[in-house]
């Protein structure tokens, strides 16, 4: 019986840990910052390619450039 608990704990710990490392993945940027707008173009989102036609800053990806 005590194996089964430990068990248990065990792989719910490792739920929660995976979890939480999954969480961590999602909260990064869709692209790695630009040094300038004229990079934008060459990024993977879309978001950034418009920004970058309209010569500003993207400002879901680069929110402190925008500023």
């Amino acid at each position: 019986m005590k194996m089964i608990k430990l068990l248990s704990v065990v792989v719910c710990a490792s739920f929660l840990m995976a979890g939480a490392t999954w969480a961590a993945d999602e909260a990064k940027k869709c692209c790695e910052p630009a040094k300038d707008i004229a990079a934008q173009k060459d990024c993977a989102c879309k978001c950034c390619k418009k920004a970058a036609e309209k010569g500003v800053w993207c400002k879901k990806c680069h929110k402190q450039a925008a500023k």
